[in-house]
């Protein structure tokens, strides 16, 4: 099974603006933009202790070590994608998207103000220390609608792809967001992907009133085939991921899935890309199972200091033809 993330990125900025959009490139990354993730150690491979200072998400987690456990919550998670993946049909829904960004001296009318938790790098054990994590306040701007779509492809070799796009409904007056293909980063939990990283099982943690195991992991410089990309007004950057998923105990859908950058990318002034997902099951018109797609989720990035994000929800998830367009 091949995974695949496609960029829709157009950002064409004159200063370098991080595009959370991820993609799989056709050939591997350059040596030299790998290294720099390789100086550095995961933090998810901290001691749990020093990981649950640092993300307030794990307050509650269950310490387990029991023998073999790792093995069969990968293998049992691998199945559940693996059973999904193949009825994975086109789909659109809607999708409402929110600028996040830092509070000025005066609030502006009709802006809420939430919470961003941003935990990206924790100081390592490697060659370059990192910057500890914050918690910074962040306001909410206005919310904009889009058409988000989901495109399958049956490949040659009998592997499944998937392809995320969207249209725009404000035209040239409302910016295209920055960050894009969040449903399959599962995949890096995929049979044939898990190669890449390095998986820790910590223990067990009610999530919104589920039972689930929480698993740390880190993708391996150098093993991974095709990375996600970073698209810049400069150029195109290899992403390498470390990160959290909360696996449900019962069927081992993957409820939560968190992402950081595996190491900052000083050349880009890039201190962290942190994405939070929360999936949830979804009923289909036509389909006679569900599927397990994209709630929401939240984009945090860090540059020269200074923390932005966005907030996308998404909603009516139905098939997706050609003549479909969404209303509000």
């Amino acid at each position: 099974m091949r995974n695949f993330i496609h960029s829709a990125c157009a950002a064409a900025l004159a200063s370098i603006l991080p595009c959370p959009a991820f993609a799989w490139q056709s050939t591997l990354a350059p040596p030299s933009a790998i290294q720099q993730y390789g100086k550095t150690a995961p933090y998810v491979d901290l001691p749990l202790p020093e990981l649950k200072k640092a993300i307030t998400d794990l307050n509650g987690i269950k310490p387990d070590s029991t023998p073999g456990q790792l093995e069969l919550i990968l293998a049992k998670t691998g199945e559940a994608i693996g059973s999904q993946l193949p009825r994975v049909p086109n789909l659109i829904c809607r999708e409402a998207v929110a600028d996040e960004a830092p509070p000025k001296q005066e609030s502006s009318a009709g802006m809420s103000q939430v919470t961003a938790k941003v935990v990206g790098a924790i100081p390592g054990r490697g060659m370059l220390t990192q910057t500890p994590p914050t918690t910074k306040r962040l306001v909410l701007g206005d919310w904009h609608h889009f058409d988000y779509i989901i495109r399958t492809h049956k490949e040659a070799d009998g592997t499944t792809t998937l392809e995320e796009s969207r249209t725009g409904k404000g035209g040239d007056l409302v910016p295209d967001p920055k960050g894009i293909g969040f449903a399959p980063l599962w995949l890096i939990f995929a049979a044939g992907n898990r190669s890449e990283s390095n998986f820790h099982y910590r223990g067990t943690q009610k999530v919104e009133g589920h039972a689930t195991y929480v698993i740390t992991f880190a993708q391996r410089p150098g093993q991974v085939r095709k990375p996600s990309l970073l698209a810049t007004a400069t150029g195109t950057f290899p992403l390498l991921y470390q990160g959290i998923a909360w696996i449900d105990a019962q069927d081992f859908q993957i409820l939560r899935l968190r992402t950081d950058l595996l190491a900052p990318l000083p050349e880009l002034n890039l201190e962290r890309v942190t994405s939070a997902i929360k999936y949830t099951q979804v009923h289909i018109t036509d389909l006679a199972e569900p599927l397990w797609l994209p709630q929401e989720v939240e984009v945090l990035w860090e540059t020269n200091g200074q923390e932005d994000g966005e907030l996308h929800r998404y909603s009516k998830y139905q098939l997706f033809r050609a003549t479909i367009t969404l209303r509000p």
